[in-house]
């Protein structure tokens, strides 16, 4: 993790109650269909909540400009892609990650889903008009910003609007069930795992060792 990366997860993890689940640094990989080409990515955090669904946050640190030209800068590091462009590719890449696996019980029409950016050394207030500025893909109200991490309080009220802004009044989605949630958090933990042989696989490796001692046997 970068520092500006660190400092927001410390942040949030301080901020948010048990129901709020983070997954920091999740990779992806995922294929639009199956003759498609796959596409891979990584977002800095997946916050996942039974009722609200998930909230994908891309974070940038040091000082944010964007030029004539619609370039985004962090300092001297060009941001390819923007901000909110890379955290909306990876929210869809991570939704259809889920529910396009064979044992998920729902839809990506059901889904809530959302995606936010984190930017800890600036205040989106020093912008003028930030409504009309940041763009017309962008909303101050999904910034997470300097003055928004100065207390827990301002952090979960944050995350709490971040995540009003995408479900509304309700009618967008579904909560999450019980199941669903113990699927995302199985692929996007990294959990202990080892990989063994099937028991057939051994019995067929055995059967193979007493052939060939069977036929060293019989040169002797």
């Amino acid at each position: 993790k970068s520092e500006a990366e660190e400092r927001v997860h410390e942040a949030l993890t301080a901020a948010l109650p048990e129901e709020f689940r983070l997954y920091p640094n999740v990779r992806w990989i995922h294929k639009e269909h199956h003759k498609a080409p796959a596409r891979d990515g990584e977002t800095d955090m997946v916050i996942l909540h039974p009722e609200f669904g998930l909230l994908i946050v891309e974070t940038k640190g040091g000082r944010i400009q964007r030029d004539t030209n619609g370039r985004c800068w962090s300092g001297r590091n060009q941001l390819k892609p923007p901000p909110f462009e890379q955290a909306e590719t990876s929210k869809h890449a991570v939704v259809r990650k889920l529910v396009g696996l064979p044992d998920w019980p729902g839809h990506e029409a059901e889904m809530r889903a959302g995606h936010a950016v984190a930017v800890p050394d600036v205040d989106i207030s020093t912008v003028a008009h930030p409504e009309r500025s940041l763009g017309a893909d962008a909303s101050p109200v999904l910034v997470l910003d300097r003055q928004a991490m100065t207390s827990e309080t301002s952090v979960k009220e944050w995350v709490i609007g971040a995540y009003d802004y995408w479900v509304g009044d309700g009618r967008r989605g579904r909560a999450m069930t019980g199941r669903e949630v113990a699927i995302a958090d199985e692929v996007l933990s990294p959990a202990p795992m080892e990989v063994t042989s099937a028991l057939r696989h051994d019995i067929e490796a055995g059967e193979a060792e007493v052939v060939k001692l069977t036929r060293g046997q019989f040169l002797i």
